[in-house]
């Protein structure tokens, strides 16, 4: 799989294979993805390809969003121009990796699962939630709500595991 990676070929969906998560190899890819997301070909333009801003607004902000989404939500770009998006247990351990490609296709890094709401690694800052039904909800709400810590459903809205209700909040 990291070999197609590196050569631009997205690998098939999960459920074609049957493989173990390789923490090392995918944590390296996002690495690399993380990387790629601050060149000059890519800043700018991570938020566009996620649909949450248009190339029309402005540069500066488009910039500081891109930023926002490496750093907050440590997302990459693959060398297709796939987004890569990172997933973390409320540890802060990788536990898979999702892509995007610019035509619509998605899939998941071998092996991976989700288990813990997208966003649980990061540091809560305040007692109001908003909860997302997925990682571009997630990132849009981050960069454009009140300030609340942002979470979302890691598979959907199709999927919810009662622990995640158990959440400690003043607000939902």
């Amino acid at each position: 799989v990291e070999e197609l990676y590196v050569a631009g070929i997205p690998p098939p969906p999960a459920h074609d294979r049957a493989h173990p998560f390789d923490r090392d190899a995918c944590a390296q890819l996002v690495d690399i993805a993380r990387a790629r997301a601050s060149t000059a070909d890519c800043i700018g333009w991570m938020c566009v390809f996620a649909g949450l801003l248009t190339a029309d607004t402005e540069t500066d902000f488009r910039l500081s969003a891109d930023v926002h989404l490496r750093e907050h939500w440590r997302w990459g770009v693959g060398p297709g121009g796939e987004l890569v998006l990172p997933h973390y247990d409320s540890y802060g351990s990788l536990t898979g990796a999702k892509f995007r490609a610019p035509d619509g296709a998605k899939w998941s890094y071998p092996g991976s699962q989700y288990h813990a709401l997208y966003g649980s690694w990061r540091r809560r800052v305040s007692r109001m939630v908003v909860l997302c039904e997925g990682e571009t909800d997630a990132a849009w709400a981050s960069l454009s709500g009140p300030s609340a810590d942002v979470l979302a459903l890691p598979s959907g809205a199709g999927r919810f595991l009662e622990v995640w209700g158990e959440l400690e909040a003043d607000v939902y």
